[in-house]
Parts: C-alpha cells; structure tokens; sequence
C-alpha cells in the first residue's frame, strides 16, 4: 500500500496479475467481499489487517476504458487489479498506460483499455488497507468503439453553437405612428408590434459607430402618395401625422464591405400578415398587398468569414437561385405562403 506498505498486500496483488483470475471463484456480486477465491491474495491481505474485495463486470465484444474515478481514502488508496473470469474470451487483453506497467491501478486517474472479442467478464479486485467495510473506490467502465448518448449530445451542442447566428449589431429604429406619435426603439426591439392596430407613417434606422465601406439604404410606398426614394441611415422615409401609413418597405446593405454583412427584417401588416425575410436585399408587402404596416424589427448581423465565401452576389448560398423569400401568415386560418408559390399547407 501507498506509504506503509504492506508485504502481504505486495504479495496478494503480484499473485492476482500473475493468475489472471482467482482461483475458484464463485458467482461474485458486484462489491461483495471476495470469500472463497484468490486465497493467497486474501490471506496476504488479511495477515495485514487489509482486505480484498471483488467486482465482476459483464462486457459484450467490444473495446473499453475503466478509469479509477475517486477513493473514500486519498491518503492510502485502494489498489486495483483487472483480470479475466473462466469461460471469458481466450484472446481478451488488457492494456496499461506508462505509470501502470505493472498491471495495478494505485491511485484515482488510472485507467486501463480492455478488449475482448466475445463476451467476457472483468473481475476487478480491490485491496485496500485496514478493516473497511466496503471497498471505497469508484470505477466507471466506458464503451469507447460506439457513439454514445453523452457523445451525440456533445456534437448536437457544438454544431448549435457554430450555427448560432452572430450577435445583432447596434441598429435601431425610430418612427411615426399613428395616435401615438414619435416612437424609438432599442437594438432588437419591433417599431410597433404585430397585431396593433396603429399604422406606422414613417420611419428611420439608426446604426451609431457604423463601420467604413457599408450602410443601409431603405425607402418605403406609402398609400396615397406612391414609392418614396430610397435614403441612407438617420434619414427618415414617409410622413408625419397625415394619415398615409406605410404599405410596403425595402432595405439593403450597400457599399464595398456590404458582403460582410446581413439583415433580418421582420414586418407585421393589418391584415394578419407576417413577413419574415434575411440577406443583403430584403422587403416586405402585405399579403393583400395594400393592408398598412403596423410592426416592423431590422436585425443587422457581422458575417463570420466562412459565412461569406460561401454567399453568391445577393447574399444567397452559392449555387442556389438568387430571390428573396417571403413568409405570409394570415389572420385567417393560420396558412402559410411563400410569395410566388402560393399556400403551403
């Protein structure tokens, strides 16, 4: 043992690797005290006041790890010992890392392969010092040549992170509605909300500390008075209390760096519409294309570089037809559409 040694103990453990297995061991229940079998290792053990304990682990063909985990005692931990039961697979083996050459797990963080070609069972037997009264070690036995849950779980986590979109850069939004006035928003925050029934006149998008090389050109078709041209950030687009709401709006990234970058819009009309639509040109209608604008949010977001190798000129993956894509939901119904495509159901 670690320490104050313990002869017989020695002895025990060099005559357990030596066999293999103990001698005519019964069934053995998992922490039981090892009665009958490897009489030397226990008779070693016991002229010392230690005591040996036995685990028995079934394995199936395959290849495993089994890690000395923790111990009760950290001062004098038990040793452990592997070896296979009779009728175990002839060709199983048993492989050590460089600090347990000898065959003996000493102390929590040693560990050892195990690989067997048919089904086999692992005696693991313990010796540990003084009259314990349960082995007071903790070892795990894991499946190393399967995919497991834990695994899956790790990948699914990984890939939820590399997919997760960048944070939204400080853009806002501020505008003019109808019965409410003047109104301005956070970063991420909707100018109005869906299913209001206050139409939006006008508004202005705002991004304080914009970078050189991009910005956001947006106009908007206001009823009554048709398109208004399109301006830049801090400009506002519309009118102000007359009672024309906003029945259309459009928004792009413009200038060298707009690669870089992507929008999000979001917009919510009076007639139940609900439009969701991202990439360097976005815009939004009304399903019935004339119902005003009652919310709108723009979410700007930095592209990761991967990201922007893989987009063709329009802010669309390579390879797949440029077009934006608009998402109607109505108030009747609860029906999706997709401009151009008519009703999903």
């Amino acid at each position: 043992m670690a320490g104050n040694a313990i002869d017989g103990g020695e002895r025990a453990i060099d005559m357990a690797r030596r066999q293999r297995a103990p001698v005519g061991t019964a069934p053995i229940d998992a922490r039981a005290r090892f009665n009958g079998g490897a009489d030397v290792a226990a008779a070693g053990a016991a002229r010392a006041g230690g005591r040996v304990y036995a685990r028995a682990m079934p394995v199936s063909r395959g290849l495993y790890a089994l890690r000395y985990i923790a111990a009760e005692d950290g001062d004098v931990p038990p040793k452990v010992v592997a070896s296979f039961a009779p009728d175990s697979d002839p060709g199983a083996r048993l492989f050590y890392g460089p600090d347990n050459a000898d065959g003996v797990l000493r102390a929590p963080g040693d560990a050892l392969v195990v690989s067997v070609a048919s089904d086999s069972v692992v005696v693991v037997t313990i010796f540990v010092e003084g009259a314990a009264r349960n082995d007071g070690v903790k070892l795990k036995l894991d499946r190393l040549d399967r995919v497991t849950d834990r695994d899956e779980s790790a990948l699914r986590q990984s890939a939820g992170r590399e997919a997760a979109a960048p944070e939204a850069l400080p853009v806002f939004m501020s505008g003019h509605i109808a019965y409410r006035g003047d109104v301005t928003t956070r970063t991420g925050e909707w100018l109005g909300e869906p299913g209001a029934q206050e139409d939006i006149e006008g508004f202005s998008v705002h991004w304080p500390r914009r970078p050189i090389g991009v910005d956001i050109g947006y106009g908007c078709e206001v009823a009554g008075l048709g398109e208004v041209p399109e301006t830049l950030t801090g400009d506002f687009v519309g009118t102000r209390k007359r009672m024309l709401p906003v029945v259309s709006i459009s928004f792009r990234l413009r200038d060298e760096k707009a690669e870089q970058f992507d929008l999000e819009l979001e917009a919510a009309f009076r007639d139940g519409s609900l439009v969701k639509v991202s990439g360097r040109e976005v815009s939004a209608r009304a399903r019935d294309g004339v119902s005003p604008l009652v919310g709108v949010r723009l979410l700007v977001r930095k592209l990761r570089a991967s990201d922007v190798e893989g987009k063709g000129p329009n802010g669309v993956p390579a390879g797949i037809q440029s077009g934006r894509v608009k998402l109607y939901r109505g108030s009747s119904g609860g029906r999706l559409s997709v401009a151009g495509q008519g009703q999903l159901p």
